[in-house]
């Protein structure tokens, strides 16, 4: 995640506005941010997600708590939310011991309203959110606080956005008002910072501990409301973090291999033979000259020029006259040097078996580049030729291979192809690093194909079936002892190595670990949430089944958990639960039962007495099961008759009917009707209705003694009750015996 110095005129701007109420002290604070992107543009009018977290002791401590919430900027790309009444992700925001502080509060945003959060900063919170602490400390409302001096003015910045006011919180019982405590230091209201906090609403001057309202400064006159905060000219921006330490100096890169050496220069040519030394003077012959030295050898490299006739030798003295002698005989020649004359610059010589030849079409040397088959190399070596360029086998251990060497071939890169099979081999340091069949591998527009001469992927194989096509580790040389993959009779072969192995799937949980969410070993079994499945298939957790469970096995059987008592009743049960009870030898089950009639709504104390042909009563049911019996009283009877009752949910006209019965009057007292099917809901008015053929008056009360229905016999006299009683068999959930 992207952390970024919180300034207001960059990234995000706090108006950390806290609502705290001293009285009840509500879990939540108020908290207000300006919101730019990456571009330092607003975000306005546009949903945003956010994480808030509260961390304690430092800037970077643990996070107590953590919320999500998803919120909306307005036209000035400032969003308002409440922290505490966000989506918890840990904690609890009512369990921070605000006694425990400093706290300080991480906010990460998301500008494009989703959870991948690039905006962060933390800000220190200050006094007012620890009212929260007050709600829990001590025994109640301490003495008053002092009045708070008052702050210095803060300077007054560029006008900001304007934050919205903070809620006020709750005035506290009204106290001695505390000399109105010079407007309750108007929370010192300095530089009013990210709104000053609202100068935390003045902290209500502390509040006075809710004692004499903390000043309340009348209600701090907000501050003047800091001029709108003047939003805190921005506040100022943390100290750049400490230089990382400089990271260790890479080891040496290992040096370069030696070159190859140079050829070596032809010799040079041998020093021309000395002049013939000056024929002496007549009469006695002089003596012959010294040769000349014979000349130095020329330094290897290109052929050296012939050397030049050694100097005369010096000329002897005159001898007196004399008789003419004779002349000496003529030196030989010097030797001509060894190589010709190129016919261009850059020629390079060679030896043809006779003669050294120079021309325009061998190795060409222009003193930085060397060419074949090019008078104009543009590169170290460049070779023009229309031919082939052909490697000669080389020995490498017990094989021989032609190879193309770049370095020590026991070392270094090494390609090579072994004259008595297809394979091109790439070595290094003397290993076969990585080989190719050259008859199977293909590449097309950046795809590799492995048996085919098309692929379409980045890597395809042919279309050729078997058990051992993909294998990562072997174990012998076979369609079956190896992990990997293959495909045969139309079906992907997912192979392990024997029956002890298995195929696992894992999930990442963060950059050092992985969480195991399936395991199907090589025997067979299956298991999902533990490494070591005993059966076909164990599951360690909750299972469920949307559909049908068949189980076809005519040679086994379901085996249900077995349980004692103690360890059923410990269960978090709910209706539908199966189980074996150890204790009892019994078969249980946790299913929604009737419990034992009882009665639930009754009128008994009549009055008077109605005559009419159809009679009833509307009741809020006190209990939720199956409504089992109504009892009425007839007060007077001349003739038998029959009757039927109806029972509706709500009120009639318009309710729904639920169920009826038939039955007869022949006497008065009290008649019972015993229902079934009819259930009814704790809270819900009903109502039963008779009607009867019988002579026969009904007891009645005109007094609204049963408030929660009336008598509804569609006479107006809706405060009239009638003698009734309702009995319900409550439902209840409980373990039950099959057998």
């Amino acid at each position: 995640m992207k952390k970024i110095v919180l300034r207001v005129s960059a990234v995000l701007f706090l108006s950390f506005q806290l609502s705290v109420s001293f009285a009840q002290a509500p879990q939540k604070m108020s908290y207000q941010a300006v919101v730019r992107n990456a571009s330092n543009a607003l975000v306005t009018s546009s949903p945003v997600g956010m994480q808030i977290s509260i961390l304690q002791g430092s800037a970077t401590g643990t996070a107590v708590y953590v919320e999500t919430q998803s919120a909306f900027t307005n036209v000035n790309g400032l969003v308002t939310i409440e922290i505490g009444n966000g989506m918890p992700v840990s904690g609890t925001f009512a369990a921070i011991d605000w006694s425990a502080g400093p706290y300080f509060i991480m906010t990460e945003t998301d500008p494009s309203g989703g959870t991948s959060y690039t905006i962060s900063g933390t800000t220190q919170l200050m006094s007012v959110p620890y009212a929260l602490y007050a709600a829990t400390s001590g025994n109640g409302a301490g003495p008053a606080g002092a009045t708070g001096a008052t702050g210095p003015t803060g300077a007054n910045g560029a006008d900001g956005i304007n934050g919205t006011n903070g809620i006020n919180g709750a005035n506290g019982i009204d106290g001695i008002n505390g000399t109105n405590g010079v407007n309750g230091t108007n929370g010192t209201n300095g530089i009013d910072g990210i709104n000053g906090i609202n100068g935390i609403d003045g902290t209500n001057g502390t509040n006075g501990v809710d004692g004499i309202n903390g000043t309340n400064g009348i209600d701090g006159t907000n501050g003047t409301n800091g001029i709108d905060g003047i939003n805190g000219t921005n506040g100022i921006d943390g100290a750049t973090g400490a230089t990382g330490a400089t990271g260790a100096t890479g080891t040496a890169g290992s040096p370069g291999t030696m070159g190859m050496p140079g050829m070596p220069g032809a010799p040079g040519a041998n020093g021309a033979a000395g002049a013939t030394g000056a024929t002496g003077a007549t009469g006695v012959t002089g003596a012959t000259g010294t040769a000349g030295s014979p000349g130095t050898m020329g330094m290897p490299g290109m052929p050296g020029t012939p050397g030049a006739n050694g100097a005369a030798g010096a000329t002897g003295a005159t001898g007196s006259t004399g008789a003419t002698g004779s002349i000496g005989a003529t030196g030989t020649a010097g030797a001509d040097g060894i190589l010709p004359a190129g016919s261009a610059a850059g020629n390079t010589a060679y030896w043809n078996g006779t003669d050294w030849v120079t021309n325009s079409s061998n190795i060409y040397n222009n003193g930085g580049n060397i060419g074949i088959g090019t008078v104009t190399p543009a590169y170290k070596l460049d070779i023009s030729d229309p031919g082939s360029i052909f490697v000669r086998e080389k020995s490498l251990g017990s094989n021989s291979f032609a190879s193309f060497i770049l370095g020590n071939p026991e070392r270094d890169f090494m390609l090579t192809n072994n004259a008595s099979d297809d394979l091109l081999s790439f070595y290094y340091n003397g290993a076969n690093r990585l080989q190719f069949s050259l008859t199977n591998q293909w590449f097309n527009s950046g795809n590799v194909g492995i048996g085919t001469s098309a692929p379409n992927a980045a890597l395809q194989f042919g279309n050729v079936q078997g058990n051992r096509r993909l294998v990562l580790w072997e174990d012998g040389n076979n369609d079956h002892e190896y992990y990997g993959f293959g495909m045969n009779n139309n079906a992907l072969r997912y192979q392990v190595s024997s029956p002890v192995q298995s195929h696992v799937f894992y999930a990442a949980i963060n950059a050092t670990s992985s969480l195991e969410l399936m395991r199907i070993r090589g025997d067979g079994n299956v298991g999902i949430g533990t490494s070591a499945p005993s059966a076909k298939l164990e599951v360690a957790g909750k299972t469920k089944i949307n559909g049908q469970l068949e189980i076809t096995t005519t040679t086994g059987a379901v085996l249900l958990p077995r349980l004692t008592t103690t360890e059923r009743t410990a269960l978090t049960a709910v209706p539908g639960m199966m189980i074996y009870n150890s204790s009892t030898g019994k078969f249980q089950g946790y299913a929604t039962a009737l419990g034992a009639e009882a009665l639930d709504q009754s009128m008994t104390t009549p009055n008077t007495q109605l005559n009419a042909t159809m009679i009833g009563q509307s009741f809020i049911a006190g209990a939720t099961g199956e409504l089992s019996k109504i009892d009425v009283t007839v007060s007077a009877f001349t003739a038998a008759g029959s009757c039927t009752i109806n029972v509706y949910a709500g009120t009639i006209p318009g309710g729904t009917l639920l169920g009826s019965l038939a039955g007869t009057i022949s006497s008065a007292g009290i008649k019972s009707f015993v229902l079934t099917g009819i259930n009814v809901t704790a809270g819900n008015t009903y109502t039963f209705m008779i009607s009867h053929t019988a002579n026969c008056a009904w007891s009645m009360d005109n007094t609204n003694s049963y408030p929660s229905g009336a008598e509804n016999s569609g006479m107006p006299n809706l405060t009239w009750d009638l003698w009734f009683k309702t009995y319900v068999k409550p439902t209840v959930n409980s373990w039950v015996d099959f057998h």
